[in-house]
C-alpha cells in the first residue's frame, strides 16, 4: 500500500510501503492537512495529481518508481546498483535524487533497499543525486558513497553529467540482534564476545530511560560500530532522531581505551536524542533543543550505568562516572536560567517519573517524538504544580551549549586556546591556555593567562548561558565585546571583534 501525504506548502509525500519514514518527513515539514488516504491505482496516479513537488520513500519495488523509472540512468537488482560505469553491491544502499518530471513538478526520490536502510538516508547537499550506504553515515558530505550532477534536468532519461566517488572503508560487518538492538560491528575493532558486551551496555542505558522515566523508545534500534580511519581521529559518534547511532573508531585502541572524551556518556546522549527530541527555532539554523539529551544522560543515564556495572562498564577502566551529576552542575553554573537546569531542578524536586510523564503527554505518535521544546516545558510545569517552577520556565530558554558557534556561525577563530565554545562547555573556565602566533588575539594584545571574564555585556561567571546565548545570535558583520583581565597587571581590558 502506498500512502499519501499533503503538505500545505503544495508538496506531496509517498510512503512506498515505508509509512513511519514518510509519516516523519510530513511532520518535519509542518505539514498542516492530515489526511491520509490510498493511491489511485497503477501508474495513472501520477499525473492525475495537482501539485508542484512530489517526494518518494520507498524501494525500487515499490510501485511509484515504476512511474519513474525510465527517468533515472541507474538500474538496481536486488542489493546491486548499476550507476555509471560502475557496479555496487550494498544490502545497505540509499540512492537520493531529484529532477522535474514532464508535468514540470519537482520530484525527489528516496530509494533504498530496505526499510531499515533508508533511515539512514540524509541531505542532497546541494547535488542532483547521492548515493550512500547507511553504514558509512548520513551527518556529513563526507560519509556519502558518490554525489553529482545531471546534465539536463528536464531530460527524460536524465543523463550523468559528473560524478565524485568517496573512499570509505570496506571491513565487513557481522550483525548481532537482542531483544531491542541491531549490532553491525567489524570484528577488527570488537571481538563478538566484546559485541556481547557492548550489546548489553546498551540495553542498561535502554532501561535507564525506560524504568527511571518510564517512557519508550523505539521497538529496535540500529547501531553501527565500526573502523574509519580515513575519516575519523579517535572516535566520532552521532545519530539521526529515528532509530539509528553510528559509531566510528580510528582503531581498536581508541575503542578500548578513549583518550579523549566518553563513549558511554555520548551513546547515552545519542539515545535521549532517539528517545525524544524536542525542537526550537531559538538558535537558527539549527532546529533541535538539546535540554533533554544534556540533562538526561548526565544525570540520569551516566549515574543509573556505574550503579548497574560500576567500573566494569567498558572495556578498560576509565572515570566514565565523572559525565554524571557532577559535570552537569560544572556546565550549568550560571546557567540556571535554561530548561536544562529546570529538568534537574523538577527532577530533584518532583523526581524522574513527572518528567517521563510529561514526555509522553506531548509525543503524540511513535515516529515523531520532537514537539516543540516550549510546548512541553509548559505541560511539565502544569505537572509540578508549583507556582514558581511555572514563572522559571515562562522566563527560561532552550540551552544554548550544545549548539556549534564553529558549525552554524563558521567563525573564523579568534586566535587563542581552548577554543570558545570548549571553554563554555567542558571547561567552564576562561583562562587562555596558548596564543596562535600573528592570529587576530595576537594582534590585540591577548596574552597566554589572560582570562575572559565578559562577553557582550555578560559576566561569564554568573549569566555564562546569556553570553553563549547572545554568541549564537550573531552573525557576520556583527561585533563581539570582550572583556578580558589582563594577567600581568589584573587590569580589564576591552577588546571588540567583528566576525567575518
Amino acid at each position: 500500500m502506498l500512502i499519501i501525504f499533503i503538505f500545505s506548502i503544495g508538496t506531496i509525500v509517498y510512503g512506498g510501503g515505508f509509512y513511519p519514514q514518510a509519516y516523519y518527513y510530513k511532520m518535519l515539514g509542518n505539514a498542516i492537512a492530515e489526511e491520509e488516504f490510498n493511491l489511485i491505482p497503477d501508474t495513472q496516479f501520477s499525473e492525475q495529481i495537482k501539485t508542484e513537488k512530489l517526494i518518494f520513500w520507498g524501494s525500487p519495488q515499490s510501485r511509484f518508481f515504476q512511474y519513474y523509472r525510465s527517468y533515472i540512468p541507474v538500474k538496481f537488482s536486488g542489493d546491486t546498483i548499476f550507476i555509471s560505469d560502475t557496479i555496487i553491491i550494498a544490502d545497505d544502499f540509499i540512492f537520493h535524487c531529484k529532477f522535474t518530471d514532464s508535468l514540470n513538478r519537482d520530484v525527489e526520490l528516496i530509494l533504498a533497499y530496505n526499510e531499515e536502510a533508508i533511515t539512514g538516508a540524509g541531505d542532497l547537499y546541494g547535488y542532483d543525486f547521492t548515493l550512500a550506504r547507511k553504514r558509512d553515515g548520513m551527518m556529513y558530505q563526507k560519509d556519502l558513497l558518490a554525489f553529482g550532477q545531471w546534465g539536463d534536468k528536464r531530460a527524460k532519461p536524465l543523463g550523468i553529467s559528473e560524478i565524485t566517488w568517496q573512499k570509505h572503508s570496506l571491513f565487513p560487518l557481522h550483525k548481532l540482534k537482542n531483544r531491542y538492538f541491531t549490532l553491525y560491528y567489524d570484528d577488527g575493532l570488537i571481538s563478538s564476545p566484546e559485541a556481547i558486551k557492548f550489546i548489553n551496555l546498551l540495553e542498561i542505558m535502554r532501561d535507564g530511560y525506560c524504568k527511571q522515566y518510564g517512557i519508550f523508545l523505539p521497538e529496535t534500534i540500529f547501531v553501527y560500530l565500526y573502523r574509519d580511519s580515513i575519516t575519523v581521529k579517535e572516535f566520532n559518534c552521532y545519530s539521526n532522531s529515528f532509530n539509528t547511532i553510528w559509531l566510528k573508531f580510528s582503531d581498536r585502541q581508541s575503542f578500548l581505551m578513549p583518550q579523549k572524551g566518553s563513549p558511554i556518556y555520548t551513546i547515552a546522549h545519542e539515545l535521549a536524542r532517539i528517545s525524544f527530541q524536542p525542537l526550537s527555532d531559538e538558535y537558527p539554523p539549527a532546529i533541535g533543543a538539546d535540554d533533554w539529551s544534556h540533562y538526561a544522560p548526565l544525570v540520569g543515564i551516566v549515574p543509573y550505568v556505574y550503579k548497574c556495572l560500576s567500573d566494569t562498564a567498558w572495556f578498560s577502566k576509565y572515570s566514565y562516572q565523572d559525565y554524571g551529576i557532577s559535570l552537569f552542575e560544572k556546565i550549568y553554573q550560571g546557567a540556571e536560567n535554561t530548561y536544562a537546569w529546570l529538568l534537574y531542578e523538577i527532577d530533584k524536586k518532583y523526581g524522574k517519573e513527572m518528567i517521563g510523564k510529561a514526555i509522553k503527554m506531548v509525543i503524540k505518535n511513535k515516529y515523531w517524538r520532537h514537539p516543540k521544546m516550549k510546548d512541553f516545558m509548559v505541560v511539565l510545569g502544569k505537572l509540578t504544580k508549583d507556582k514558581k517552577i511555572i514563572n522559571q520556565i515562562k522566563n527560561a530558554y532552550p540551552t544554548p551549549f550544545e549548539h556549534s558557534l564553529s558549525r552554524w556561525k563558521r567563525w573564523k577563530g579568534f586566535g587563542f586556546k581552548p577554543y570558545l565554545e570548549e571553554m563554555f562547555i567542558f571547561e567552564n573556565r576562561y583562562v587562555i591556555d596558548s596564543i596562535i602566533p600573528n592570529s587576530y588575539a595576537d594582534s590585540v594584545g591577548i596574552e597566554q593567562g589572560d582570562e575572559l571574564v565578559m562577553i557582550n555585556g555578560f559576566d561569564l561567571g554568573s549569566k555564562k548561558a546569556d553570553a553563549y546565548k547572545s554568541l549564537l545570535h550573531k552573525n557576520p558583520g556583527d561585533k563581539i565585546t570582550f572583556i578580558i583581565r589582563k594577567k600581568k597587571s589584573n587590569e580589564l581590558k576591552q577588546v571588540i571583534v567583528l566576525i567575518k
